[in-house]
């Protein structure tokens, strides 16, 4: 095979290597935002059906009215 030839064939295949190494980091990319998404769907679940409850009931689970977002999101506040 020429000198030619072979470098052009190892430029077709390093060219292949990235066009890969590309598609790998978009999916990998595409992963992360579709965990982001169901991870969000689950919050705002949460957050909704916490909102459905009265402020007794908020208060027997250690939530208050105004931690609802952030117990969805993080869990109950340490603090209170």
């Amino acid at each position: 095979m020429s000198n030619t030839r072979m470098e052009a064939l190892m430029r077709l295949v390093s060219g292949s290597k990235l066009a890969r190494r590309q598609q790998a980091a978009r999916l990998a990319q595409l992963g992360r935002l579709i965990a982001w998404l169901r991870r969000e769907v689950r919050v705002r679940q949460t957050i909704t059906a916490l909102a459905a409850l009265d402020d007794r009931q908020l208060a027997d689970t250690g939530v208050g009215r105004g931690r609802v977002e952030f117990a969805a999101r993080h869990g109950r506040d340490p603090a209170s």
